[in-house]
């Protein structure tokens, strides 16, 4: 006869910590928050642990209870339509518009699917994909009968499997495909033996930075990690709380002076957070070298910069001069580098210039459009030559 737990009356205390007794005797562990039964102390232990986590003092969420929050009151980030106008607050987003062609460079989705299923998931051969197409070919043969044209591009979409990896070499990552842009010293030469980084032609690599920041800002991944104005946050104590840079004092004063402009009231201020890594990338041949340039939107918060995605993102890939030790003491040298750095940015901020003054309308991660204004901010940088 299997033994039955008889309660110990001295042990029968409510409390969370010891544990209740049901009907048969049986003890059983409470979570003290929810409410649900546990069968033992450590399971109980291990659901608070998972369910109800006790933030850290230096978690983000726990920086939002018991504060005040003040926005700006100028630049309050309101929602608009498409064209600029004002909705309600609570309005629906507007649906995502489809793109023209989804499946671009390829015509369609069965064209896609046969090049990433002999390209990527069976690594086929050359000489077997030019077997396959010509079985696609043979299949149309057969459902077209005597209206097939031999020459018509109905028959297959590559002739052989050179031009299948001329259409995979075509795919652009993303909206905004880097481009080169070549630039060279147009300076006084010396007019015997000039030094070589006189007459040098360097390699900027850059993409549109408005597409980028588009881009990111449309991303529905930080929906709930951005923010449509400055704000000025305090603890219970009335101190002030700096952590994302929407919190900062720089971005506040920058949206007081924009403000000034009538015209940019309850648009949302973009300020643009920008930086070098002194990482050095070569390409194939080892001739030239390359400083990546970053770029993020500052609306971002810092969770959403520090996770794996595309909370900065590479805009530029700028030049290295190959000189000697010598020639980088001279000031010619110096003011060079000083010139080409600088041209590098502005070239790369160049396509941010019209949205600096007057409001553009993006669509943010939350699915609405705003109005919004560019600041170029803080520039991390630690080129060489700067």
């Amino acid at each position: 006869m299997p033994q039955q737990q008889i309660p110990n009356p001295s042990k029968s205390k409510t409390t969370a910590e010891s544990g209740l007794f049901d009907s048969e005797g049986f003890q059983s562990f409470p979570c003290p928050t929810c409410g649900l039964v546990c069968k033992s102390k450590g399971g109980r232990t291990q659901h608070i642990q998972s369910a109800h986590p006790v933030l850290s003092s230096d978690s983000e969420g726990n920086e939002f209870l018991k504060t005040k929050i003040f926005r700006h009151s100028k630049l309050t980030g309101q929602i608009v339509n498409s064209s600029g106008i004002p909705l309600p607050p609570g309005s629906r987003p507007p649906p995502v518009p489809n793109a023209p062609n989804a499946w671009h460079p390829f015509s369609n989705r069965l064209e896609y699917d046969f090049a990433y299923y002999h390209y990527i998931q069976l690594e086929t051969s050359k000489s077997k994909i030019n077997i396959a197409l010509d079985h696609w070919k043979a299949a149309t043969i057969a459902a077209l009968g005597s209206s097939f044209d031999p020459e018509s591009s109905e028959s297959a979409p590559w002739r052989n499997a050179e031009e299948l990896y001329a259409t995979i070499d075509s795919i652009q990552a993303g909206g905004a495909p880097f481009i080169t842009v070549y630039l060279r010293y147009n300076g006084p030469k010396p007019s015997v033996n000039p030094p070589s980084w006189m007459t040098a032609t360097y390699e900027l690599c850059i993409r549109n930075s408005r597409l980028v920041l588009e881009q990111q800002l449309q991303n529905p991944e930080f929906a709930t990690q951005f923010e449509t104005s400055p704000y000025q946050q305090f603890n219970s104590s009335g101190d002030r709380i700096f952590s994302n840079l929407m919190s900062g004092d720089w971005v506040w004063r920058t949206a007081d002076e924009i403000a000034n402009d009538a015209s940019t009231h309850g648009s949302m201020v973009v300020p643009i957070v920008s930086g070098l890594d002194k990482t050095t990338v070569s390409v194939a041949t080892g001739h030239q070298e390359y400083h990546p340039f970053y770029m993020s939107a500052g609306n971002l918060t810092n969770l959403a910069r520090r996770s794996h995605g595309n909370g900065v993102v590479p805009v530029g890939f700028l030049p290295i001069p190959k000189v000697s030790k010598r020639q980088k003491k001279k000031k010619e040298y110096k003011t060079f580098a000083r010139q080409l750095y600088h041209t590098c940015l502005q070239l790369i901020f160049e396509p941010l210039r019209r949205g600096m003054t007057t409001p553009e309308i993006l669509r943010c991660p939350d699915g609405h459009y705003r109005r919004c204004i560019f600041n170029i901010g803080p520039v991390i940088a630690d080129y060489p030559e700067q």
